[in-house]
């Protein structure tokens, strides 16, 4: 399941694609530009010969600030971002660029980044575009009233054989507290209850999460939503 976010008040994309999409856990936003909702830019000045003057600091600082506006629509904000990659159509940029990002982030806090030199970008008046993807870790309501709630459920994978990775049953399980998370002492009482017959094998097989491999009775492992747990069987003779 996803969700679209759409900013009717922000300047609109080019194309048919959303400002962001919120799916498993994430936002993905849309490269960001210093556009405005009436199609002008930050950073941009024209001369009286009609060339422009293009500012890094201010275009920069614009982008990161839409990129923020876009985030709070979808519950979150610039302390969520994990990752960024940045478009700059001319590395002698980068100084003043990591002058203004440096005011918005910190290494130890703050997102993983590449920056790439491009050709060009939808406009000559350009100098930068940013993409971003954060992590979206509380409910989501869109500022224009229309809610998202977060995923209540998780996957299980029963594998027939723990030889056998494309022979597998699945079920989607919604969680039974309000909490929206369950130890894995819980999720073995859980299955039980719901697979009669799963009772022996389940106290015996193993558990990977996300697929990695967890100890079950490690207290401090937690099936989350959206998690997909996989129940491996033990290998039998031979």
């Amino acid at each position: 399941m996803s969700q679209t976010v759409i900013l009717p008040d922000r300047a609109q994309p080019l194309a048919n694609y959303p400002h962001a999409r919120k799916v498993g856990g994430f936002i993905f936003v849309s490269g960001v530009s210093s556009r405005r909702s009436d199609n002008s830019y930050e950073g941009v000045k024209e001369l009286p010969t009609g060339a422009f003057e293009l500012d890094i600091r201010e275009q920069t600082r614009a982008v990161i600030e839409n990129i923020d506006t876009i985030l709070k629509a979808s519950g979150a904000s610039l302390e969520n971002v994990v990752d960024l990659t940045v478009f700059l159509i001319d590395m002698k940029d980068y100084s003043g660029f990591n002058e203004v990002y440096n005011k918005y982030f910190d290494a130890k806090t703050g997102p993983a980044r590449t920056t790439v030199a491009v050709k060009e970008l939808p406009s000559p008046k350009l100098l930068i575009e940013i993409k971003a993807t954060a992590w979206a870790n509380k409910l989501i309501s869109l500022s224009f009233n229309i809610p998202f709630v977060m995923s209540k459920e998780f996957k299980v994978l029963y594998f027939a054989s723990a030889r056998d990775a494309t022979n597998a049953s699945s079920e989607t399980i919604p969680f039974p507290t309000t909490n929206l998370s369950l130890s894995l002492q819980d999720l073995t009482t859980l299955l039980k209850a719901r697979h009669e017959k799963l009772g022996p094998i389940l106290d015996n097989s193993m558990y990977a999460i996300n697929m990695q491999y967890v100890e079950k009775n490690d207290t401090s492992i937690t099936v989350k939503p959206d998690d997909e747990v996989a129940i491996i069987p033990p290998v039998s003779g031979g």
